[in-house]
């Protein structure tokens, strides 16, 4: 693929649990003049709220190569960030954005995602990585601070908080089994401040 003629490498790779590892992949494909389109490094929907770590690798090898870099995504990348600031455009004033995304995970076909990452059937004192402070701030902070900058104002602060809720009883799912005591429902709120 590197030493190919495309003009664009479309980069679909997991990257939840590896973003340094993905960028240095992108980065190295940048390099050879290829553009590149992802979906892999959620939180680069809006650079600009993005760690340096992160942006200047593809920053500098987009230049070395000529080439150029998008992130996009309908978690992140549409229905999250760019429908809001759409639809904001047909209010005369806002005063707050609330934007709310409901999954159900009991058809979701990563079982390693379900059980592993968030944490499903997992006794509740056990901390999944999806419940780990920063994860959903690292993730999807970046979209508070688009929604901020298309409206005109800044975020001050983003507060974090993840709720995680045990089964009354056990039940199964296409995917496992959630035995009664177990994390069966969890949610995450990220919260702006201007």
């Amino acid at each position: 693929m590197l030493t190919g003629d495309a003009d664009m490498v479309l980069y679909a790779a997991a990257a939840n649990l590896r973003p340094l590892e993905a960028v240095e992949d992108m980065a190295a494909i940048l390099e050879t003049g290829k553009n590149v389109v992802s979906c892999s490094v959620v939180p680069l929907v809006f650079p600009d709220a993005v760690d340096a770590a992160f942006t200047e690798p593809l920053r500098e090898a987009a230049r070395a190569g000529g080439a150029s870099f998008f992130t996009t995504g309908i978690d992140t990348g549409f229905a999250n960030d760019v429908l809001p600031l759409v639809l904001s455009g047909v209010s005369r004033v806002v005063e707050s954005v609330r934007v709310s995304e409901i999954s159900n995970y009991a058809t979701y076909p990563d079982k390693s995602a379900v059980y592993e990452n968030l944490g499903f059937g997992k006794p509740p004192e056990v901390t999944p990585f999806a419940a780990t402070t920063g994860v959903f701030t690292f993730g999807w902070g970046p979209v508070l601070h688009q929604l901020a900058a298309g409206l005109g104002v800044q975020i001050d602060h983003i507060d974090e908080r993840v709720d995680r809720v045990a089964a009354a009883e056990s039940f199964d799912t296409p995917t496992g089994h959630i035995a009664a005591g177990t994390i069966a429902a969890m949610r995450s709120t990220l919260t702006g401040y201007v």
